[in-house]
């Protein structure tokens, strides 16, 4: 399948905002448990996650020549119902209660270290998790290309960005938790609309 600009910059804008949001977290994150820690975490579930959906992806590749067509509405309609879920409870959430006080129930002052770090293990990969409902649906519906370039761009730029505005960035982002997953579910949901509709 041809290279779809407007594909590439609804899941850019799409990737972007989520990682722009999952940046403010893993700072907020290693604040708190620590950012080794937060390195181990975030090695360990990106390779949980990557080979999962190696897996996923290699063993349905057969699959995939099959029902192109389908697996491509679906993969539109699942990104449609990712956007509209997080529209939704962004709308409807209490401002910003949200990442942090959620990571500090989970953690109290008595728990071991490995307790800790499986907790921020699991809270790590929630966030890589919502990366990767956004990238596989875009590669099942052979927008590959398309998927890999706008999530390279997108690690690189945010990542770049944290490195050398650090406490700036997160300053400047903190209390923003629900407008930037407004714009990830927007995204989306523009997304889901684009694949649904062939452009």
């Amino acid at each position: 399948m041809a290279f779809s600009i407007v594909v590439f910059v609804a899941a850019l804008w799409a990737l972007m905002s989520e990682m722009v949001e999952d940046l403010l977290v893993n700072l907020i994150y290693g604040h708190m448990f620590g950012w080794r820690n937060l390195v181990y975490a975030l090695i360990a579930a990106s390779t949980i996650i990557v080979v999962s959906a190696s897996l996923l992806i290699y063993y349905s590749a057969s699959l995939l020549l099959t029902y192109v067509d389908t697996i491509t509405k679906l993969s539109a309609i699942l990104l449609g119902a990712i956007g509209i879920f997080w529209l939704g409870s962004s709308l409807f959430r209490p401002e910003d209660e949200s990442v942090a006080e959620e990571a500090r129930r989970n953690i109290s002052d008595g728990k071991p270290k490995s307790r800790s770090f499986i907790v921020l293990l699991q809270l790590v990969s929630i966030e890589e998790l919502e990366i990767f409902l956004i990238i596989v649906p875009l590669i099942l519906a052979s927008h590959s290309l398309e998927a890999s370039t706008a999530a390279t761009i997108g690690v690189v730029t945010s990542v770049s960005v944290a490195a050398l505005l650090r406490k700036k960035l997160e300053r400047f982002l903190a209390g923003k938790f629900r407008y930037l997953k407004m714009a990830s579910g927007v995204f989306l949901l523009a997304l889901g609309v684009v694949l649904l509709s062939g452009i």
